[in-house]
């Protein structure tokens, strides 16, 4: 972190992680193909990727989708779905648009 903005997204982000809550459902998409990944490289080395949860029907052809409100944490290689409505929607809106404006 070079700045004060980029220290308050990452406090905005972990305290989104802090305050959510776990979800039962499977925390693996289908052909690993994750169209938004966030990765957060930690000072202890530890590497900590942050993606929207999906849902996946069918046997043959599968249909996913991404559930509202839930994400993947995936930290140590060890993925837990949870829930946070503000860190979703951070993570599908904003990110995009802080991404169009610093790359």
């Amino acid at each position: 972190m070079t700045d004060g903005y980029d220290e308050r997204i990452i406090r905005r982000i972990i305290n989104w992680i802090n305050t959510s809550s776990p979800s039962e459902q499977a925390t693996e998409l289908e052909g690993d193909k994750v169209p938004l990944l966030l990765k957060i490289n930690m000072i202890d080395g530890d590497l900590i990727t942050l993606e929207p949860a999906y849902n996946c029907k069918g046997r043959l052809i599968k249909t996913c989708t991404a559930v509202d409100g839930e994400i993947v944490l995936t930290k140590n290689k060890k993925k837990i779905r949870l829930t946070s409505q503000e860190l979703y929607d951070w993570i599908s809106m904003n990110l995009l648009d802080h991404l169009k404006k610093n790359f």
